[in-house]
């Protein structure tokens, strides 16, 4: 799946939510970046207004593992790492190159 990099505006106590979220998946053992805690963050949200009176805490600790276990998670994981060791390659080739970046 390709990674479509887009920038958004995330009003600070949005992304203090997010970064808790992240923290809370690398507690528990996941390795993820902030972008999929965005998503989880997104989805989570999603599916809990979608069911009358939220999701319990059982539910929602299922919603975690399922998601996080999820192919795609580790395939966006995998698109997000090689797009930013990419970047990191072309800037560093640039810099080496081109005395101006």
């Amino acid at each position: 799946m390709p990674v479509v990099k887009k920038t958004v505006a995330i009003h600070p106590e949005v992304d203090q939510f997010i970064r808790k979220v992240w923290a809370m998946l690398i507690e528990k053992g996941y390795n993820v970046s902030y972008s999929t805690a965005l998503h989880f963050t997104l989805l989570a949200g999603v599916c809990s207004m979608l069911k009358e009176g939220g999701l319990s805490e059982e539910e929602a600790l299922k919603f975690i593992e399922n998601f996080m276990t999820s192919e795609k998670i580790e395939e966006l994981d995998i698109e997000d790492a090689v797009t930013k060791l990419t970047e990191s390659l072309v800037h560093l080739i640039l810099k080496r190159t081109v005395k101006w970046v």
